[in-house]
């Protein structure tokens, strides 16, 4: 129990409310966004006592239950006896104003995410340019208006004509983009603008991807099998898994982990990513697809083979496998071990999110767009759980070479 509790206050919030580990826990992921910094602060200055360490404290007090003037419910929590916040600093932001500050920065974000690919765009679809004459003559022909016809369908449709209009949207784009004005344009309609960056398209990346069916799943599928199926996890709150679309994955929550070790290592180490013991958790099966070419990988050998203690290294596919990368990205291998059969199990721990840096070209942009996603609720961030069985001779193959 740290012994600085009396006088605690949280400089992010400028206030003296502690947050117990059971609190922490409790926590669903539009709260754990809300406090996140808060929650970071108090980690770095006393952890997380538990609500038994409170109670027999002489330190803080505690709060029952009340319901702020804006209508937010307050659970029961402990504050610290002597801690003051300071009268000249604002106080943290209602949950209501954050979630509007929050709405005005992802907008932000979508306009900065178009400005820095494409310059400042003209019209409804044609960036570019200072050539704002050459821009104008572009969207009156024929060929615009075709793509612009397509565009709103697509945005209008429902999801599976959303998703297979795809296609005939990118055909028009390409006519577009051959016309011989686009020439003296200092930059042209590229594919990746049409397909993602121009507002409301932001939309239209969920809805495509969602119906395993739709001819651009198929054509995503192709060239990133696993980023597809596990992006479509997300997209749909794990209904794919659950309806029987993707039979390779099974689905449970943090609450439901059998290794307490493993449970804990998850629940503090991604605090920061309002994970909790509701928080999904997708496990590939044993003979799934992803768990066989991540087994194989060199990458997760040469981490086994230079292994130390329990936690080891970090892993990162970006320099061997395309697909992987955009399906794992980061994430770390726990806890080597000898089961019951004598094989060596390895846990492989992703947390499955975006990040908001630009990462240039096509791909790019489905990642930014994936990210805005992220930020409004539409996808849902899930643990990723890997279980990389070895056999002893495929473990002493890894271990001597």
């Amino acid at each position: 129990m740290p012994k600085n509790l009396r006088d605690y206050v949280n400089d992010v919030m400028n206030d003296n409310r502690i947050f117990s580990y059971e609190d922490v826990l409790a926590m669903d992921n539009e709260e754990g966004k809300y406090y996140q910094k808060a929650l970071d602060y108090q980690y770095g200055k006393i952890g997380f006592p538990s609500n038994a360490e409170l109670a027999n404290s002489s330190d803080v007090v505690f709060v029952n239950e009340y319901t702020r003037q804006d209508g937010t419910l307050v659970r029961a929590h402990y504050r610290s006896k002597a801690g003051h916040g300071n009268p000249n600093k604002p106080v943290m932001q209602s949950p209501k104003e954050y979630k509007s500050t929050l709405e005005k920065e992802i907008n932000d974000y979508m306009d900065r995410d178009v400005q820095k690919r494409y310059g400042k765009p003209t019209g409804f679809a044609v960036p570019v340019s200072h050539n704002y004459e050459v821009a104008n003559k572009i969207m009156q022909t024929k060929e615009y208006k075709e793509f612009e016809a397509v565009l709103n369908q697509l945005l209008q449709g429902s999801d599976q004509k959303q998703s297979d209009m795809y296609l005939e949207m990118v055909e028009k784009a390409q006519k577009l983009q051959k016309l011989p004005e686009f020439g003296k344009l200092e930059k042209g309609l590229g594919l990746s603008y049409s397909l993602a960056t121009s507002r409301p398209v932001y939309n239209a990346q969920v809805k495509a991807i969602k119906n395993p069916n739709s001819i651009s799943s198929k054509i995503a599928e192709g060239l990133f099998p696993n980023a597809t199926k596990y992006y479509r996890i997300a997209a749909t709150n794990g209904q794919s898994v659950l309806r029987g679309i993707d039979d390779d994955n099974i689905l449970y929550t943090v609450k439901q982990i059998e290794d307490r070790k493993l449970k804990e290592h998850i629940l503090m180490s991604m605090r920061g990513n309002n994970v909790n013991i509701h928080t999904l958790v997708v496990q590939p099966k044993l003979n799934a697809e992803l768990t066989r070419v991540v087994k194989n990988t060199s990458t997760v050998k040469n981490a086994l083979k230079n292994y130390s203690g329990k936690l080891i290294f970090p892993i990162d596919f970006q320099n061997e496998n395309n697909d992987l990368y955009k399906t794992i990205g980061h994430a770390h291998l726990f806890n080597p071990h000898r089961n019951s059969d004598g094989n060596i199990i390895v846990t492989l721990v992703d947390y499955y999110d975006f990040d908001e840096s630009f990462t240039g070209g096509f791909a790019g942009a489905l990642v930014d767009n994936a990210y805005v996603q992220q930020e409004r609720g539409d996808l849902t961030n899930y643990v990723l759980l890997i279980d990389l069985k070895y056999t002893p001779e495929e473990w002493q193959k890894i271990i001597n070479n």
